[in-house]
């Protein structure tokens, strides 16, 4: 899982988890606050190892489908 920001330089790292495990799914804040402008391009990107399936993995709640959700908290100064 990886979340990154794009302000026109590149993208720019925010969350980058290598293996994520299904336990730990909970609520995260940042130690900082992130300040975004609304030109800034949010991006996530999920990745899924299926070699060991012989069904089609597809989206959904259960354990074995495919999801990647993220929420964020959004405030105005």
């Amino acid at each position: 899982l990886d979340i990154t920001v794009d302000r026109g330089q590149g993208p720019e790292c925010l969350m980058q988890v290598p293996r994520w495990d299904f336990h730990w799914q909970l609520i995260y804040f940042y130690e900082q606050t992130i300040t975004l402008d609304p030109a800034d391009l949010l991006a996530i990107t999920c990745r899924f190892d299926t070699t060991s399936r012989t069904q089609p993995t597809v989206w959904g709640e259960g354990t074995m489908d495919e999801m990647c959700v993220a929420g964020m908290f959004v405030s105005d100064p």
